[in-house]
This record gives structure tokens, C-alpha cells and sequence, in this order.
């Protein structure tokens, strides 16, 4: 990798960790929010402590891996986002580009705020990738 790429990556990662640490401060009830690569690769996170972002970032590739097949197969299209929603937690997985982003809110967080945040990163990386 040329020297001119790894600067590029680098002042990429500080530019997301930046926006999204003010859009987890933003969201109501937003508890965290990963950032990686199709390959599990992360980018950046604002994560709690006590979750590992390598093992986190390997399963939520992994959901919307299978995901994205199971859509294809079907003929249904693209696959925008997935929201998995538990009796304490949710996860909402989506994507731009060649990111894969996920959002770990309470329970009680509003899906609409997700959403938005989700438009906004998709916004942030299609300025910052020139996608």
C-alpha cells in the first residue's frame, strides 16, 4: 500500500470516529455504533467497554452476509438495513459503499433516530469516499 493510501485511511478513521462519537451523543438511548469494512475489518467504533469490537464486527458481517444472500436469492432487491430487536437491546445493521455500519441502542431508542443516523453516515462516507 502506498504511503499516500495509509494517510488517506488514517485521516479517514479520524474523520468518522469523529462524526460518529457526536452522533452517539445525538441519539437518544444510542449506546453504540461500529464501522467496518465487508471483510470485518473495523474502521472505527464508539463501542461500550465490555463489547469487543473484532468479535462484534465478525458477527455483524456475518448477519448481513446472509442477509444480503437470502435477499438475492429471493429476488427482493437490495438489502438497506436489518433490525434485530430483543426484550433489552436492539441492532440496526446497514451499509455504504464498502462499509457496514451497526447501531447497539436501548430497547426503548426510536427506530426513526437510527434511521436518521443511518442516512447521515451514508451521507458522511459518500462525501468522505466520493462513493
Amino acid at each position: 500500500m502506498p504511503f499516500g493510501s495509509k494517510r488517506k485511511v488514517s485521516h479517514l478513521r479520524k474523520k468518522l470516529y469523529k462524526f460518529v462519537s457526536i452522533l452517539k451523543e445525538r441519539i437518544p438511548g444510542l449506546e453504540g455504533l461500529i464501522i467496518m469494512r465487508y471483510d470485518g475489518l473495523v474502521i472505527t467504533h464508539v463501542l461500550p467497554e465490555k463489547v469487543d469490537e473484532y468479535l462484534f464486527s465478525a458477527i455483524a458481517v456475518s448477519i448481513f452476509s446472509v442477509s444480503q444472500k437470502a435477499f438475492n436469492e429471493l429476488n427482493y432487491g437490495d438489502l438497506n438495513y436489518i433490525v434485530l430487536h430483543g426484550s433489552k437491546k436492539q441492532l440496526v445493521i446497514s451499509c455504504a459503499g464498502d462499509f457496514i455500519f451497526c447501531f447497539l441502542a436501548s430497547g426503548e431508542t426510536k427506530l426513526h433516530f437510527i434511521l436518521q443516523g443511518i442516512f447521515e453516515i451514508t451521507q458522511k462516507i459518500s462525501e468522505l469516499l466520493e462513493i
